[in-house]
């Protein structure tokens, strides 16, 4: 009997020594912790996940936050009432006309052109400054006539008169109840010669209306009076003189008839046939090396009137059940407004009868602003009871909020976009 079995012994069966096929052979190997690759990859594809899936979490978080504030708001589709209306086929206007008529309001409009003439040495003179001033009625909604040398003061106590009788439009009432000031442009002289009445810009009193409520509300301001003088200016050929004066008043009208349209104020319509020219007296200053320049100056006054109040008369006699809600013409630039005659005098204060052309329908206004606010936390439920609180005005309107799954109006009225879609 042997103690101890030879190593190459075919009989030996420990699971050691059992031969495996190559095709089956598999190797593993343990980390440092003892684990298996197949365990550690195991675990690294699950730290992924949860990883991957954490970090979708916080990004479906970050984007609904996103979503619910950054990106929440609503958009509100409004259709105005509208009507099909014929233009009356004339209207008497006036400037402060009583309830009931349709009033016309001036607008002034300021230049002035310029010649370089050959001087023929110098004479003796004597000349009154004169400028542009802007007259700021800040006293009430009705028009003030000025008259011819109406005073108007500096707060040094220098005297300047306007030569012509002017017209200064009623303030407009804002929503918050303050009034915005009217007010017409015209033409100032001093009531002295010389360099003193040379001013920079400053601000005028009217001491007519001393000891009276309209004092501190009547105001003019300018931005400069020049051409006072005494003692010698350029002498100039008389007949060269005339030719420059006439060729600075073709050009002042026509460049001043160019200017009225962008200073119509927005809402109204110029009344063609109302413009009026009113040229200043020429100056005349060295201009070095035997040249003098030549100024004149001048202003130019037109009458327009408020399209909303046109459309309120328009309205009353055409629209059936009109209950005096705002209104104003849907395609204003298609409406032409004429006096039926020319004017004439130099200060627009006259009763004018206008004509029309054209042809626009009206539409009905609303605030919206107003309606921003009326919907500001709301649900949407409530939209259709809202919108039609603001009938007639509001014809139709519809409402989508973001995102789809909200219920309701944001607080924040900045997140309310109004659009308003008209034919």
């Amino acid at each position: 009997m042997r103690d101890v079995l030879p190593p190459n012994n075919q009989d030996s069966r420990s699971i050691r020594n059992i031969p495996v096929p190559p095709g089956r052979r598999h190797f593993s190997r343990s980390d440092n912790s003892g684990q298996t690759g197949d365990e550690s990859a195991r675990r690294g594809h699950g730290k992924f996940f949860w990883t991957f899936g954490g970090g979708f979490l916080v990004f479906c978080s970050i984007a609904g936050f996103l979503m619910t504030t950054v990106f929440a708001g609503a958009i509100v589709t409004v259709s105005p009432r509208q009507a099909t209306v014929s233009l009356p086929t004339s209207l008497v206007s006036l400037p402060d006309a009583p309830l009931g008529q349709l009033s016309y309001e001036t607008v002034t409009v300021s230049g002035k052109a310029e010649r370089t003439l050959a001087s023929q040495g110098e004479t003796s003179s004597v000349a009154s400054a004169q400028g542009t001033i802007v007259i700021y009625n800040a006293y009430n909604t009705s028009a003030q006539k000025l008259i011819a040398n109406t005073r108007f003061e500096t707060p040094d106590g220098k005297i300047y008169r306007i030569h012509e009788a002017v017209v200064v439009p009623g303030g407009t009432r804002k929503a918050d109840g303050t009034l915005s000031p009217g007010s017409v442009s015209t033409v100032v002289y001093a009531d002295q010669g010389g360099e003193t009445y040379n001013i920079g810009a400053t601000r005028f009193t009217i001491p007519g209306f001393k000891n009276d409520p309209r004092f501190n509300a009547f105001y003019a301001e300018t931005q400069g009076i020049t051409g006072g003088m005494s003692g010698t200016r350029p002498l100039v050929n008389e007949a060269e003189l005339e030719s420059a004066k006439a060729s600075m008043e073709k050009e002042l009208a026509e460049s001043l008839v160019a200017s009225v349209p962008s200073a119509i104020p927005e809402g109204y319509a110029q009344i063609q046939n109302t413009f009026i020219p009113i040229y200043g007296s020429i100056t005349i200053h060295s201009a070095g090396e035997g040249q003098a320049l030549v100024s004149l100056p001048a202003s130019g006054t037109v009458a327009a009137v408020r399209l909303a109040d046109l459309a309120n008369m328009v309205a009353k006699g055409q629209v059936e059940g009109y209950g005096g809600e705002a209104v104003t013409f849907l395609h204003p630039e298609e409406i032409a407004i004429t006096a039926s005659t020319e004017i004439s005098a130099p200060a627009i204060s006259e009763r004018l009868t206008l004509t029309f052309s054209g042809a626009s329908p009206l539409v009905w206004q609303f605030d919206p602003e107003a309606l921003k606010q009326a919907l500001a936390g709301k649900t949407k439920a409530e939209f259709d009871s809202i919108a039609s609180s603001f009938a007639p005005a509001i014809a139709e309107a519809t409402a989508s909020i973001r995102p789809f799954w909200k219920t309701a109006f944001p607080e924040n009225t900045k997140k309310i976009e109004v659009r308003t879609v008209r034919n």
